[in-house]
């Protein structure tokens, strides 16, 4: 069943094949560019060594006498034509071609015919003028480079010049239709036999020759591309190494930074950290230093004023003691000299009462003034004594001192938060004057 079907297969691509040629009109040609060269299908090996991609299909018009490699077999397509080489067989078509090798780039549209199919090859147009453009776009052609070969894709077009030419290869019937018709040509072809026949001999050498060519070329490309290898490797190991430098000398950088940033901000913690402790010791030593100026302040104005009320409590008490001496040595003085002699005691006595006591009425007198004077000025004396600030106000039921007859008084202890009454005496007359000296 299978080789059934592949024999169908091959019988109907045989006839297809049989029925395009026979439809299609075909004509041997060559092609020759405005310097009257021929257009052959040559190696980039032999008319370019340096190219970036070389290929064996170019097309390059560099060829003085047209040869094997210089005919086409041209077909029409409507208005265009496509050509296929007579040499390799393969149909011609635009393809992309690098001219310089690497790493630099040079891509290029050219003719080269390595198409397999008829669908593939590329349709161009001759104008009467002699342009040959491509498919393209009505204001793209070609034309011959050396360095390239035919060029197409390009925003002009040059000349180009399409002859006719029969093959030795061609079918008997249609060269003696031609040579019934051209007799001419008939001539011209037993020459092109002729010629063909000393130009295969030489084309022969030529493609042994070309074919050293391609292998000792060849050999220089696997030299070349066994040192581009390397010189890639090496290239590749070399940016490796660079760019790992440089990563790792990033890291080290960032690396410092960071670390410089963090010490930096540490430091400033410890500086901001410092100068609070600083401030606030400052703070502390001067409140201390304030409170113990206000303590020993209040502690010596507190002693000032009890020394005061001491000072004047002794002079109350040597005073009265004075008296009292005087009072009794007056009144033993008085009974001894009413026994013995009453005139001179009673003159003695007129004089210690001049100088030292007083009489009964002169004692009612001065209490009545007194009492009249602290009745009536009492009040006034007290907002005196508040304004002045002299005597604060005395707490009745705070501690006091019983006894001061000892002259060996020791301080009193000191209360901040609480005022101390200066110390009276238990007579009544003394407790009441020592009220107004509190400390």
């Amino acid at each position: 069943m299978l080789y059934s079907l592949f024999f169908i297969l091959q019988l109907v691509s045989f006839y297809l094949s049989l029925f395009l040629s026979v439809a299609s009109s075909q004509v041997t040609i060559t092609l020759r560019d405005s310097n009257s060269n021929y257009c052959v299908v040559g190696s980039d090996y032999h008319y370019y060594p340096n190219a970036g991609t070389p290929r064996l299909t170019g097309v390059w018009c560099k060829e003085p006498y047209a040869s094997q490699s210089a005919l086409f077999y041209q077909y029409n397509d409507g208005a265009r034509v496509y050509w296929k080489s007579v040499e390799n067989g393969k149909f011609c078509r635009i393809n992309i071609w690098n001219r310089r090798q690497y790493p630099y780039y040079d891509w290029r549209y050219r003719i080269e015919c390595d198409a397999s199919h008829a669908s593939e090859a590329e349709r161009f147009s001759l104008t009467s003028g002699g342009e040959l453009r491509d498919s393209a776009s009505s204001n793209n052609g070609c034309f011959s480079d050396g360095i390239t070969g035919i060029r197409c894709r390009w925003h002009s077009a040059g000349h180009f010049e399409i002859r006719d030419t029969v093959l030795a290869e061609q079918a008997p019937s249609t060269r003696y239709v031609n040579v019934t018709r051209y007799i001419d040509q008939y001539r011209l072809n037993i020459i092109n036999i002729t010629h063909y026949d000393y130009e295969t001999i030489t084309l022969n050498r030529t493609r042994w020759h070309n074919l050293t060519q391609i292998l000792n070329l060849t050999r220089i490309n696997v030299v070349k591309r066994t040192r581009w290898i390397n010189r890639t490797r090496w290239l590749n190991q070399t940016r490796w190494h660079n760019r790992t430098r440089w990563l790792n000398q990033t890291r080290w950088h960032n690396r410092t930074r960071w670390l410089n940033q963090t010490r930096w901000i540490n430091r400033t913690r410890w500086l901001n950290q410092t100068r609070w402790l600083n401030q606030t010791r400052w703070h502390n030593r001067t409140r201390w230093l304030n409170q113990t100026r206000w303590i020993n302040r209040t502690r010596w104005i507190n002693r000032t004023r009890w020394i005061e009320a001491v000072r004047r409590i002794d002079r109350v008490r040597w005073t009265n003691r004075t008296r009292w001496i005087n009072r009794s040595i007056y009144t033993t003085l008085k009974k001894e000299g009413s026994k013995n002699d009453e005139e001179p005691v009673s003159r003695q006595n007129a004089c210690a009462h001049n100088n030292d006591d007083l009489t009964v009425r002169e004692w009612i007198f001065l209490g009545t003034s007194l009492a009249l004077l602290f009745a009536l000025f009492a009040k006034r004396f007290d907002e005196l004594i508040d304004y002045l600030g002299l005597c604060p106000p005395v707490d009745n039921d705070e501690e006091v001192f019983d006894d001061l007859e000892d002259s060996n008084v020791e301080d009193p202890p000191h209360h901040p938060d609480k005022e101390v009454v200066v110390p009276h005496r238990t007579n009544p007359m003394l407790k009441a004057k020592a009220q107004s000296f509190s400390i």
